[in-house]
């Protein structure tokens, strides 16, 4: 059970990304109920910048040891508030392209429009 997830440890203090993701993957998948396991896999991903996926794993060793406050207080906390601030520079970026777009004196349609709403 261990190994798998001791060779992601050491790929992730190694910033071998990729492949840190795929040890833990593999110590998840022999033992999905260890929590550990889940923690490394979420961390890989986070090297990767994959942070939905860092915050799944994270997410689901919470729920296996709900107990463990490293989990909650700095891993689960840390890829929220990165998503977060994620989210916040996607919608200023959107913000200044609106306005970029409307100094241009164009329409911007902000809502999808189907064929459905186009029939009178």
């Amino acid at each position: 059970m261990p190994g798998w997830e001791m060779k992601a440890q050491a790929l992730v203090s190694l910033h071998e990304w990729p492949q840190a993701v795929e040890a833990a993957a593999r110590a998840v998948l022999e033992e999905r109920t260890w929590w550990v396991a889940q923690q490394t896999l979420g961390r890989a991903h986070l090297g990767l910048g994959h942070l939905e996926l860092a915050r799944i794993a994270f997410q689901k060793a919470v729920h296996l040891n709900p107990e463990e406050q490293e989990l909650r207080k700095e891993d689960l906390a840390w890829v929220v508030g990165l998503l977060r601030h994620r989210e916040a520079a996607d919608r200023q970026e959107e913000l200044e392209r609106v306005e970029q777009e409307q100094g241009q004196d164009t329409v911007l349609v902000r809502s999808r429009v189907t064929a459905a709403d186009l029939q009178l």
